[in-house]
């Protein structure tokens, strides 16, 4: 797990009989969605949570009774790009180097 990094985003919606329900989780997903892809995240699974009704919630065939949905969206980036952009090396001894330096301190290669 040291090469990637992981962010989980819960989404929950109450489910009933009616359509409406299902728009709005739609609408719920693609909002996620779009807002990790613009931070380089993949999607890599969806775990469901359900909760049940609540014992003194009965109901007649006329009542719909609604379930707790919970959705956890699990997404993952790799940690490579971080390295690149943060650690630099002098070409020839591979030695760390700043974005300042002239000079490698360890071989003093002229790196401008």
């Amino acid at each position: 797990m040291g090469n990637f990094s992981y962010k989980c985003v819960a989404i929950s919606v109450d489910v009933d009989s009616e359509n409406d329900s299902f728009v709005a989780v739609e609408h719920a997903y693609e909002k996620v969605l779009n807002n990790v892809a613009e931070e380089n995240w993949e999607l890599i699974k969806i775990d469901t949570l359900s909760f049940p009704p609540k014992e003194n919630n009965y109901a007649t065939n006329d009542v719909a009774v609604a379930t707790k949905i919970s959705k956890v969206l699990i997404f993952r980036k790799t940690n490579s790009d971080k390295q690149e952009v943060t650690q630099l090396l002098c070409p020839a001894c591979k030695n760390e180097i700043s974005i300042d330096d002239d000079y490698c301190e360890n071989c003093a290669l002229k790196l401008t």
